[in-house]
């Protein structure tokens, strides 16, 4: 699934990608940067699948993907796209998951 990001400073937006890998119980969440714990805890309690694991760094390089309000320090300064990424990305991430497993429910027998 595209995406796209408000980035800072530079272009207007940044276009990357994830993925998401449904393995029975387990969902793989391919990232294009690093989230913060508290969104990949998140994530997991949020999604449909039983264990969710938030792979960081998968298919783009976006450095650190800040949530909304971070306050000032290393990895909002050096990070390639707004605050708010990793909220926006996350709820991708959960829309994804919700239409995979949709998806897989109804191609079970």
């Amino acid at each position: 699934k595209l995406c796209d990001l408000a980035a800072r400073p530079g272009p207007a937006s940044y276009l990357t990608y994830m993925k998401v890998h449904l393995l029975g119980d387990l969902a793989l969440v391919a990232f294009p940067g690093e989230l913060y714990a508290l969104q990949g805890l998140a994530l997991a309690h949020a999604s449909p699948a039983r264990f969710t694991l938030p792979v960081g760094y998968a298919g783009d390089y976006m450095g650190y993907l800040t949530p909304a309000g971070d306050p000032d320090g290393y990895e909002s300064d050096s990070a390639l796209v707004a605050p708010g990424a990793a909220e926006r990305l996350v709820a991708v991430a959960l829309s994804m998951l919700k239409e995979a497993q949709s998806q897989c429910s109804s191609e079970s027998p």
